[in-house]
């Protein structure tokens, strides 16, 4: 983990620590003389020690250092009580420093609350102004963070708690100025206090920092904007226009001068909190000045840069919301007031919304008996659709639609089909939660633990729901649009959710509750692996499921693993290599049987079949079709049944057995059209197929199951999304078959013109280029099909060598006989092949993992 932007190294005070995004640089003024002072400033100061008193207080140790002061435990005799003294530090000894010091305590003494330090007492001896304080046992929240990694939770009730002790200093007419997660102490029992009021200042008090700085014996080095004491990390008003308060935390309108007033703080609030989630700062530069620049360019933090925490977990909208309002450049977009803010960010449930947030937590190491059922004031289960709130809504659907109306009229035409896609989806879920609510907390027809692992099950639907909406709306081009189009049609079923004779033998949670935290995480990153699959975003993918699959080893959690590793698996299918995909789903099978996951253990034996057709290894197909068949059987997955039927046919006719091969295509699709319906993107996927293993023989029959395809590609993920491309190829071959090569050439063009764009896996470039190079050669376009066919050999080369050596005999020898022979032996294989990696990453799709 990258080290926080101010770790502490004190259990009580502002650290002096800090690195440079947390606090301000120390800057030298150069070529400017320096006063006495600031040479005293520059000096070592005398530590006091055990025994010293500080007017009546005995000083037993050192408990810190901050820019202001040095703070040590001390004993109070007269009331017979420990204190935590605070004293400034030696060499700012000013009327100034003294007066703000004292203003510190009056401010502090004023403030009656349990979230804000409590003051004693306060005075003037021979060491300087002192403050006597409460003296607490904790850490600041700095450590309290680097002590243990801290759910998002735990981080937010932290923050609504310390917001609380803020919203108390605004109402007693005061603002900190200078709210920092090292300013923010959590105590050894949970209780969480704001610290360090020394910059405050009062809102109505006409004393202000002009007049202040008017009393004199201030340096006028440090009343330049900008510039500070070489030996301090912290920044004090000296006089109006200086910087008052930390750069990394500050408003930008006290960076360009201003004085900070409430919305400052909201700032500096908001801030905090995304450097306590994220583990970094949102801002650029080291130093003052690079800072300042950045707020003058206005500071921009993209949406997606804030959807997980620094530890993986997602980070709710409502929460993510906060932030950007928070942080926003104009202080009159940000909150009326920091009481609003707060509302905000506590937003408490309704009541029986908590039975979906019990549930979920349950992930999270949490009993079922952790939430209380007892004389609810409303009907149970009565408002099943706030357990989808921040999901999908009216919030979600508008910026979903200005996203596809922002890139152009052939994008936006496609929005009203995803929509509609949204929100059955969103429908159906929130019937099924209503279903397994009622049937628990109503009827009791079903138990808690059932209930438990069904809402798990649907998390992860939910998961993938809110992760469809965010591919969608973070598309920045109209072509990556287009793709990511199909992810929301491509939704795993609820289905797995309402098994529960699979849900009843699903492998338990480990007890240990950090370690169910991780597999919480774990799992949000292989939904999103899945979720980039779908997309088609396999490069990414790759990445995110091969970490996830290396985290998942640690874990040690068998049914983790065979999740990660089938999604890793695919992935490589699709986007990589099969070679490395059949040796990572040979893994994915062996921790499915260990882990008891019928529905994973199908879906990698299908993966195998599929690897296996597409390297053209068919030593040892028949005991992988054996064991496949019989995995799929035990699984009871009607659809998996149908993906493995798919798989077969591209076997079959790899092996040269094009009629069985054909009609495991027919049966693939009879299967799908009856788990998915007649019009899903699935069922057009094995269209197809279809019609690319009959394209040789039947080339009227082929086009027939192309156009059945291309209908329904047309009608979810519009004309110009990668599946409907390659319904495009399919015709192409067709066009060609049939004599048309001109129309052949046309159509196969604009196919690998998008994929170059939008790179696919190097198989299918393969065969979409070698059916170019054989209508370009029928045309005349000599050169070009040679170039062309050349390109298909080399992506070849890996996964399909036998293919690319017939290739490279085409090249030598196109009009020759034998050449023609094997031409058109090459197109049958491209076709099958074509058909299953285009489909077959769709097949192996898991569905109704739990």
């Amino acid at each position: 983990m990258t080290p926080r932007p101010e770790p502490s190294v004190s259990t009580y005070e502002l650290p002096t620590k800090e690195i440079a995004d947390a606090d301000a640089p120390s800057i030298v003024p150069s070529g400017r003389p320096r006063s006495e002072a600031n040479k005293a400033a520059e000096e070592p100061e005398t530590e006091l020690s055990q025994g010293d008193f500080v007017g009546r207080y005995s000083v037993l140790s050192c408990l810190g250092r901050g820019g202001m002061g040095v703070v040590y435990k001390a004993y109070d005799p007269q009331l017979d009580r420990n204190v935590a003294l605070k004293l400034l530090r030696r060499g700012r000894g000013s009327v100034h420093a003294d007066l703000r010091l004292l203003r510190e305590a009056q401010t502090l003494a004023k403030l009656k609350h349990p979230n804000v330090v409590a003051v004693y007492d306060a005075g003037l001896t021979h060491h300087g102004v002192f403050i006597a304080m409460e003296l607490l046992a904790g850490k600041s929240l700095n450590e309290w963070l680097e002590a243990t990694p801290r759910t998002v939770g735990e981080i937010i009730e932290v923050f609504r708690a310390a917001g609380r002790g803020l919203i108390a200093a605004h109402d007693a007419g005061f603002v900190h100025r200078d709210f920092k997660p090292s300013n923010v102490l959590v105590e050894d029992d949970g209780s969480v206090r704001v610290l360090d009021f020394g910059l405050a200042h009062s809102v109505q008090d006409a004393r202000s920092d002009d007049d202040l700085a008017a009393l004199g014996d201030s340096d006028p080095f440090e009343r330049d904007l900008g510039q500070y004491p070489s030996g301090s990390r912290d920044v004090f008003a000296t006089q109006a226009g200086t910087l008052v308060g930390t750069p990394a935390f500050m408003a930008p309108e006290q960076l360009l001068g201003g004085r900070g007033d409430h919305r400052s703080e909201q700032f500096a609030f908001a801030m905090s909190l995304y450097v306590a989630l994220y583990d970094r700062s949102p801002l650029g530069g080291e130093t003052y000045e690079e800072r300042r620049a950045t707020m003058e360019q206005g500071l921009r933090v993209p949406e997606q840069h804030l959807e997980r925490s620094a530890n993986g977990e997602r980070v709710p909208p409502r929460i993510r919301q906060v932030i950007q309002r928070g942080l926003a450049d104009d202080p009159k977009d940000r909150f009326a007031s920091m009481a609003e803010l707060l509302e905000q960010l506590e937003q408490p449930p309704s009541r029986w919304r908590l039975i979906a947030i019990a549930g979920f937590t349950l992930l999270a190491g949490f009993g079922v008996g952790a939430m209380v059922f007892e004389k609810p004031e409303e009907q149970p289960c009565a408002d099943p659709s706030s357990a989808l709130e921040g999901t999908w809504g009216p919030a979600d659907r508008a910026r979903v639609e200005e996203t596809f109306l922002g890139h152009g009229e052939l994008v936006s035409s496609a929005f009203v089909q995803v929509r509609d896609q949204l929100d059955r989806y969103a429908t159906d879920w929130v019937d099924m939660y209503g279903e397994s609510c009622k049937a628990t907390f109503i009827s009791h027809q079903q138990s808690e633990l059932l209930f438990d692992r069904r809402m798990r099950c649907l998390r992860r639907r939910r998961n993938r729901l809110r992760q469809a909406i965010d591919s969608l709306v973070s598309a920045e081009t109209p072509a990556v649009l287009t793709q990511r189009t199909i992810v929301p049609f491509k939704l795993p079923s609820l289905d797995g959710c309402a098994d529960l004779e699979q849900l009843t033998v699903e492998q338990s949670l480990p007890d240990d509750e950090e370690l169910r935290r991780r597999i919480e995480q774990l799992r949000e990153r292989i939904d999103e692996a899945d979720t980039l699959y779908d997309a088609g975003e396999f490069k990414q993918g790759l990445e995110l499921a091969a970490t996830a699959a290396a985290e998942a080893r640690e874990l040690g959690y068998p049914l983790a693993l065979d999740e990660a590793l089938w999604s890793l698996g695919r992935l490589q299918l699709a986007g990589g290599s099969a070679r490395e995909a059949q040796t990572t789903l040979e893994e994915a099978v062996l921790m499915a049987s260990e882990a008891g996951d019928d529905r994973n253990a199908a879906a990698a034996w299908t993966g195998l079949v599929f690897s296996l057709a597409i390297q053209r290894r068919f030593d040892g197909a028949a005991a992988t079709e054996l064991a496949a068949r019989a995995a799929v059987a035990r699984s009871g997955d009607e659809e998996m049944r149908g993906w493995l039927l798919n798989s077969l046919g591209v076997l079959y006719t790899q092996q040269g057995d094009a009629k069985q091969g054909q009609q495991y295509m027919r049966e693939a699709l009879e299967a799908k059209a009856k788990a998915l319906g007649s019009d899903h993107v699935d069922v057009a996927i094995s269209w197809y197929n279809l019609g690319s293993s009959v394209v040789d023989e039947d080339p009227d029959a082929a086009r027939e199951a192309f156009e059945h395809a291309r209908r329904i590609f047309l009608v979810t993920v519009g004309e110009r999304h990668p599946m409907t491309l390659y319904v495009t190829t399919g015709l192409c071959k067709v066009e060609r078959i049939r004599g048309h090569a001109e129309a052949a050439v046309e159509l196969c063009s604009g196919a690998l013109a998008h994929f170059e764009a939008y790179p696919t896996s190097s198989w299918w470039m393969g065969q979409v280029s070698f059916a170019l190079a054989e209508a370009q050669w029928d045309v005349g376009m000599h050169e070009a099909a040679r170039e062309n066919a050349e390109k298909a050999r080399v992506h070849l080369l890996t996964d399909d060598p036998t293919t690319a050596q017939r290739i490279g005999e085409w090249i030598e020898d196109p009009e020759g006989t034998a050449g023609r022979k094997q031409d058109r032996e090459v197109t049958a294989d491209a076709e099958v092949g074509k058909d299953e990696e285009s489909t077959e990453p769709e097949a192996l799709e898991a569905r109704d993992r739990p």
